[in-house]
């Protein structure tokens, strides 16, 4: 799974947008769900 690069404007991907944090493997990540309001 490809990882973003921290620095940049946007954290998730094209089409997810960000919602809130999450625990993955002991760190805090961005949770980026699919945006539904794109199509």
């Amino acid at each position: 799974m490809a990882e973003k690069k921290e620095n940049e404007k946007d954290p998730c991907w094209s089409g997810y947008k960000k919602e809130g944090t999450k625990k993955k493997n002991g760190k805090t990540v961005n949770n980026c769900v699919k945006d539904s309001s794109k199509k």
